[in-house]
């Protein structure tokens, strides 16, 4: 699950990496538009979306003279011949704050792992009624709706996470200007 997910691309990454250990892969964004380019690239997981990406590079190589994507095609059908399996995938409109919104995307599933490089600010904020909560909202709304002991790996730009409660981060490191911080969901306190 990838609550957050924006254009998809880290999902995708995943997925293109790990066929093997990845089955499906559920996105989920506020933004309509997003939601729309994370379908387009999450599609690359599966061989059929990597059979239409190589024909479009193919053409586009042809058309704009760009032996690079003639390349870039060739290396795309060398992972197909290899026999990469398809990774399913789901995209939905949810509000991270929202664990309703969040279960109806879920539809019943019970992810192991959830990741999630979340707004920061520059390009992407938080959105809606509690956007100023940020990432502790959103492990807030998480922790009702994940299995107990699913990994949350939340990335941020350039600083700790910090812990929310009931929540704590049991492990932190840095990927280039990203610090991701690991999460076990616990049950969420009964009220």
């Amino acid at each position: 699950m990838g609550p957050c997910c924006g254009s998809g691309y880290l999902l995708t990454v995943l997925a293109l990496l790990h066929p093997r250990q990845i089955t499906t892969v559920l996105g989920t964004d506020i933004e309509p538009a997003a939601l729309h380019l994370a379908e387009q690239n999450l599609a690359l997981a599966g061989r059929e979306g990597l059979i239409a990406r190589a024909a479009d590079l193919d053409a586009h190589a042809e058309r704009f003279d760009k032996p690079s994507y003639t390349a870039a095609a060739r290396r795309l059908a060398r992972g197909l011949a290899t026999g990469q399996s398809d990774v399913t995938h789901a995209v939905h409109r949810a509000d991270v704050f929202d664990p309703d919104q969040l279960r109806r995307a879920l539809d019943g599933r019970r992810p192991g792992v959830m990741i999630t490089g979340v707004p920061y600010g520059g390009q992407t904020a938080w959105h809606g009624p509690d956007g100023a909560s940020g990432a502790a909202g959103m492990l807030r709304a998480l922790r009702v709706v994940l299995p107990e002991n699913a990994v949350i790996a939340v990335a941020v730009r350039g600083h700790r996470q910090r812990p929310d409660d009931g929540l704590r981060a049991q492990t932190t490191f840095r990927i280039g200007t990203r610090t991701v911080a690991l999460f076990r969901a616990r049950p969420a306190p009964a009220h």
